[in-house]
């Protein structure tokens, strides 16, 4: 698995940036690859998807999206969401077809007539198998609509969040991945926040993506790239490793003052305790 970053946060005086923070695997480095966009693909010149998950399944999802969008040259949030949300759902009918139903000569939108056929105990398991095939990456999209910059995610609906598409406007920043979880965590301790500046969310979504690599499988190698309508904003390759060595200077300890005041507690509590068995 990995971790994939991205902020909302503005520079100019305008919200208006967002900055991508991702792992690369080692195994991904090669003189031939751009290591910044292995992860941050473009579907529309205003729009990216950061990619999680089986890295392999990201094409036939995204070309059906940038085929839907580039016609427009500038689009709305809900146009990327309606992109990303049939393309997900037509390549999982797609696994459905292929996993479960091609022994049968069957597809998804057929299936449904075959009940007698089957019998209900087979066409139960079948169901039960349909329901089972997942889409093996999920996707983090960032890009910018007519008037502000917008996150959301997209993913296997669950019961909890039974729609692919999940938005981050909100909160102004969201994470995929393994290391989600971490790295949402720290974003939320630094109270990362859309009216941060640039140089302020870099620092912060980078020390968020250093501790999620906690988590299994995410790895230690760190992709940055800062989005702005048309473009990037260009930062030395360096700049995340030379982030790494400050953070680890300057993480959270233990302050020697509260082990202190822990000390004294505990001693106060034996004192009290002393007291109690005496007056008995």
């Amino acid at each position: 698995m990995t971790v994939c970053i991205a902020a909302i946060c503005k520079s100019d005086d305008r919200v208006d940036a967002i900055v991508c923070t991702s792992d690369i695997p080692l195994s991904w480095r090669h003189p031939s690859e751009d290591l910044a966009t292995i992860k941050l693909m473009k579907v529309h010149p205003n729009w990216h998807a950061m990619i999680a998950g089986t890295f392999g399944h990201r094409l036939r999802v995204l070309h059906n999206i940038s085929e839907d969008l580039k016609a427009e040259p500038e689009v709305t949030v809900l146009q990327v969401e309606d992109a990303f949300a049939n393309a997900y759902k037509e390549y999982r009918r797609k696994l459905v077809d292929e996993l479960v139903l091609a022994p049968y000569g069957l597809r998804m939108e057929e299936f449904s007539q075959y009940r007698a056929e089957f019998g209900d105990s087979i066409f139960e398991r079948l169901l039960g198998e349909i329901g089972r095939v997942k889409v093996g990456c999920e996707f983090l999209v960032c890009g910018f609509g007519p008037k502000r910059p917008h996150i959301f995610g997209v993913s296997n609906p669950t019961a909890d969040n039974p729609s692919c598409i999940t938005m981050h406007d909100e909160r102004c920043f969201g994470a995929i991945g393994s290391g989600a979880y971490l790295a949402e965590s720290g974003l939320y301790a630094y109270r990362q926040n859309a009216w941060n500046s640039v140089d302020i969310t870099i620092y912060q979504t980078c020390a968020a993506k250093f501790s999620a690599e906690a988590a299994t499988g995410v790895g230690k190698a760190t992709s940055l790239r800062v989005l702005k309508k048309g473009g990037f904003l260009d930062y030395d390759d360096s700049l995340p490793d030379k982030l790494r060595k400050i953070w680890e200077k300057t993480r959270p300890k233990v302050p020697r003052a509260a082990l202190a005041v822990i000390e004294a507690s505990k001693r106060e509590a034996k004192d009290s305790v002393g007291k109690e068995e005496a007056e008995r």
